[in-house]
């Protein structure tokens, strides 16, 4: 197992790293994420059954120089209300990323498989979906700090966004493996939760070459006196670069679009370094187009592009928190 090199996360999340720490790693969004070097042709083994669950997708054919976003839907099978304290994943080849969404309802019967789906999996504004776990690697780790547990329902709806793209001569056959290690129901842990951005205006202008910067966009609402444990950012292929700021100073800065810089507040486990922010979040992404149309928000990594940066952090007894604009 590898464990990140400094400080790091990324893909919908949300934060900054205590001055002086944080280091570029080459796996994205995930609390307190790891990447671990596994046998590619290896699948998870599932937690003991009282030690948590484990999700596993259905096999998807992805035809060859095909680009998709799929949603499955299923129910967690917990009996009793609990805490998660370490996600990890398996996604096989041709897998982008993954991300866990948890909602207060289903939206579709278990099992079922939407092709395109969009980020609030069909529930719209009034069942927004709760951003839970992602990850950009094939093999991804992602513990909580010790006494901390992201809150799971029994029997907790949700859905899986699988997005995929093959740029292969040949179909892949394709599934994501998920592991949820839990907290027994009697023990006692600090709620965790994820703070989300997402910026709904990007306009590169048509034309290869076209460079484009969203300059620094500023979350009101980002939440004070809690701590962040983890932090990155969520972009397609024509980023640059996506930064993130403290109050105008800059924390995060990645120039990877596929494999952003991780900001993981953590030394060397159990020790961490949490980090709590002195004024608003804004985060900021720039971009060169390489089409003759001009490229905008959207879910296609080939054709759209996306400027996100994602946190997780606690007390979280309020939930999630989403600054969307």
């Amino acid at each position: 197992m590898r464990k990140l090199v400094g400080l790091g996360i990324g893909l919908l999340m949300a934060a900054a790293a205590a001055c002086g720490t944080g280091g570029t790693a080459d796996s994205p969004d995930a609390a307190g994420s790891s990447s671990v070097d596994a046998d590619p042709n290896a699948d998870l083994a599932p937690p003991p059954a009282d030690e948590g669950f484990q999700l596993k997708s259905p096999e998807i054919t992805i035809p060859a120089g095909s680009e998709h976003t799929y949603c499955w839907y299923t129910t967690v099978p917990l009996s009793t209300a609990t805490g998660i304290k370490k996600w990890e994943s398996k996604m096989t080849k041709g897998s982008h990323h993954l991300i866990v969404f948890m909602t207060s309802s289903a939206l579709a019967p278990d099992g079922t498989l939407v092709d395109n789906c969009g980020l609030t999996g069909g529930g719209g504004l009034g069942e927004f979906p709760v951003w839970s776990y992602s990850s950009q690697t094939p093999d991804q780790e992602a513990p909580m700090p010790p006494g901390v547990g992201m809150e799971i329902n029994a029997q907790q709806h949700l859905y899986v966004q699988m997005h995929y793209l093959n740029t292969t001569n040949t179909d892949l056959k394709v599934h994501v493996t998920i592991n949820g290690w839990t907290y027994k129901p009697t023990d006692t842990y600090m709620k965790a939760a994820a703070f989300v951005t997402f910026y709904t205006g990007i306009n590169i202008p048509a034309g290869v070459g076209q460079t484009y910067d969203t300059q620094q966009i500023t979350c009101s609402n980002t939440p004070v006196g809690v701590k962040f444990f983890a932090m990155s950012t969520h972009s397609h292929r024509r980023s640059t670069e996506t930064m993130v700021y403290d109050n105008g100073q800059q924390i995060l800065d990645s120039t990877n679009w596929e494999h952003p810089v991780i900001k993981n507040f953590q030394t060397d486990a159990p020790t961490w370094n949490y980090y709590e922010f002195k004024g608003q979040l804004s985060y900021r992404c720039t971009y060169k187009n390489d089409l003759a149309k001009a490229v905008h928000t959207g879910d296609s990594a080939d054709t759209d592009e996306m400027c996100m940066a994602v946190g997780y952090f606690f007390p979280a007894d309020g939930g999630p928190v989403f600054c969307i604009q």
